[in-house]
């Protein structure tokens, strides 16, 4: 017991192990929930195998069980053996408490079960119970107790281990180590995981604005827009980047919406994140993110159409302090319209100015000639805006004010929006992005996408998206709809201008099933075993001391005539024969039969009652000639 208590605790301690810490404290939440508790092992080997060791314990207890008692049998013959010799004879078994005795140094559990019998049922015996006896009532009663708190600490051990998964977690900055072999990565997942840490995570997972781009020269315009070209209006820089992005099909960003404290944030992130089929990757990065946020204004507005005759609808803003006000004469079939104007308070009295001069560089392209929007732009800025879809007919007939047709092929709707940009922290874990953390951005940020919004960049993207953002007939979901694509607009004109950076922090987190190994159950079983196996070395150490300071050798004589094989030859075999009468260390030295004696045979007759066979049966010798062996 001793033995298998060492190997079931070796087991679980050389093969246990835990989830590891996470790199960084937005990771925590990959923890399992099962792994954060001290009160089990995690064992990496099979549920199946561990518990099959575990149940050698019970399975060897009942049949130790026996072994200790034989040992104890040596004891209960040293003590017979002294009652015998002594002068109190009353302090020997009686006959059948001698059969109690009997069974009891065979181990047989059974045998408690006809000692309380014979405690509570034999009402009219006037023996005590001898002190021979009782010792080895109780020392069978320790032994069959100790063997069923075992089968039961085992049963409770297979009950409550179980195969669960943990987390194990490889920070970036121990990558390359010898820790990496532990991870358990494939060849190919090493290669992977390499190229990984050894281009420093440069895979657009942090987004910075670009020094090639000119981002952080003040002097002129911002980087968003294309300088280089003095014909074109102010184009934007790196168009083809921003229309692919609104696309969703560029291979280095994309642009990804999270709530935030109950707003929506939508934020630049990598186009792809390198995948492995052994391994998961989370990262924190920088980047930058837009909220805009807008309430629909038809009704306090005054929107709508002028006369019956066209599709012609104006509006003025001006009862609700703000100057927002605009006519429009539009044509047949050129109905789709959006319009927005940036103002810098949110009375949206105070529109953004064009002040900002440039010489030399662009000179056409807007009505202002020379003059951009101002470099000071205000962030949050509060865009005002109309759009026109021509596609939703009817749309508004419905208790919705802020919906107004315009002829019978459009509708019409006025929305005040915040809009701000944010440097947004973010987490990508278990495959999805959460925002973390985000900061108003600074001025050039705001310059660098605000004015490009200012300058009708990118117009045709968000008047393409019109007819779907009215799609509804509730004007809360079209502003929420057009909140989205406004802020989409905006990031892709900043992504437009960024670089790829490294992450802020990185883990490779790999799920694996673990065996878990509740420490009660597991510590209860090896204390009982530990416990089992004292009481066996106690009993063999007295066994010990009864052989050793029996120097005649009576002790193992009495011993070996305690059981059935005792009571047999003592009733059976022939006195003449001189076996019973001399000392025996083994009990088949009784018997006449291991020496070549012949004739004796043991059977049943039944008693004669007034010279008929009337009586019980009762087991007698036969003596018989036997002239050879029988087959």
């Amino acid at each position: 017991m001793i033995l298998l208590s060492a190997l079931l605790l070796g087991l679980v301690l050389a093969r246990s192990t835990r989830d590891s810490p996470s790199s960084s404290p937005e990771f925590n939440s990959l923890q399992n929930e099962t792994t954060s508790s001290p009160d089990a092992y995690y064992v990496r080997i099979n549920a199946t195998a561990l518990t099959t060791v575990s149940a050698w314990s019970s399975t060897l207890a009942p049949i130790l069980a026996a072994f200790m008692m034989e040992l104890w049998s040596y004891r209960t013959a040293s003590r017979l053996k002294r009652l015998s010799q002594g002068p109190d004879k009353a302090t020997l078994p009686s006959p059948y408490q001698f059969v109690l005795l009997l069974e009891m140094v065979r181990g047989s559990p059974t045998i408690l079960l006809q000692q309380l019998k014979y405690w509570l049922c034999w009402t009219r015996r006037k023996t005590s119970t001898v002190p021979i006896l009782r010792k080895s009532v109780l020392m069978l009663s320790l032994v069959s107790i100790l063997s069923l708190l075992i089968i039961l600490a085992d049963t409770w051990l297979h009950l409550t281990t179980e195969t669960v998964s943990i987390t194990w977690s490889l920070n970036s900055a121990n990558a390359d180590d010898a820790s990496l072999k532990d991870f358990g990565l494939s060849l190919a997942d090493q290669g992977t995981l390499e190229l990984i840490t050894t281009d420093s995570f440069d895979h657009g997972w942090s987004t910075v604005l670009s020094e090639s781009h000119g981002c952080f020269d003040t002097s002129r315009l911002p980087c968003s827009i294309d300088t280089q070209f003095e014909d074109a209006g102010a184009p934007l820089q790196n168009f083809q980047g921003v229309m692919q992005i609104l696309a969703n099909t560029s291979n280095e960003f994309r642009l990804q919406t999270s709530n935030y404290r109950n707003e929506a944030i939508t934020y630049v992130i990598p186009a792809a994140v390198p995948a492995s089929s052994e391994f998961e990757i989370d990262f924190t990065g920088i980047t930058y993110g837009a909220s805009t946020t807008c309430k629909p204004m038809s009704a306090k507005c005054g929107l709508k159409q002028q006369d019956d005759t066209g599709f012609n609808w104006e509006f003025d803003c001006s009862k609700q302090h703000s100057s927002f006000k605009h006519k429009q004469n539009a044509k047949q079939g050129s109905l789709l319209y959006e319009n927005h104007t940036l103002y810098s308070d949110d009375s949206y009295a105070k529109s953004i100015p064009w002040d900002f001069q440039i010489s030399g560089e662009i000179s056409q392209g807007n009505e202002n000639g020379e003059w951009f929007p101002t470099k000071n732009m205000v962030n949050p800025a509060f865009p005002a805006v109309v759009m026109v879809s021509e596609n939703n007919p009817g749309l508004s007939q419905n208790s919705d004010s802020d919906i107004v047709d315009i002829g019978q092929l459009a509708q019409a709707m006025i929305a005040f929006c915040k809009h701000t940009i944010f440097d947004v922290h973010y987490s990508y874990t278990n495959a999805t992005y959460s925002v973390i953390d985000t900061k108003v951005s600074n001025q050039t940020v705001a310059d660098i996408t605000n004015i490009p919004l200012m300058l009708g960049h990118p117009q045709h993207y968000i008047e393409s998206q019109v007819d779907a953002i009215m799609s509804s007939s509730n004007s809360t979901q079209i502003v929420g709809n057009y909140s989205l694509t406004y802020s989409q607009a905006s990031m892709a004109i900043l992504a437009g201008v960024l670089d790829p950076a490294a992450a802020s922090s990185i883990q490779f987190r790999r799920d694996i099933l673990v065996t878990r190994v509740p420490k009660a159950p597991l510590f209860t079983l090896i204390a009982l075993n530990l416990l089992f196996a004292a009481l066996g070395l106690v009993l063999t150490l007295s066994a010990l001391q009864t052989l050793i300071g029996g120097h005649d050798g009576a002790v193992a004589d009495v011993k070996a005539r305690l059981g059935v094989a005792g009571l047999t030859a003592e009733c059976f075999e022939r006195e003449e024969d001189g076996l019973l009468d001399r000392e025996i260390d083994d009990e088949t030295e009784l018997f006449g039969e291991k020496y070549g004696a012949r004739g004796v045979k043991v059977g049943v007759q039944q008693q004669q009652q007034e010279g008929k066979a009337k009586g019980g049966w009762r087991l007698k010798r036969y003596d018989v000639e036997e002239k050879s062996r029988l087959p």
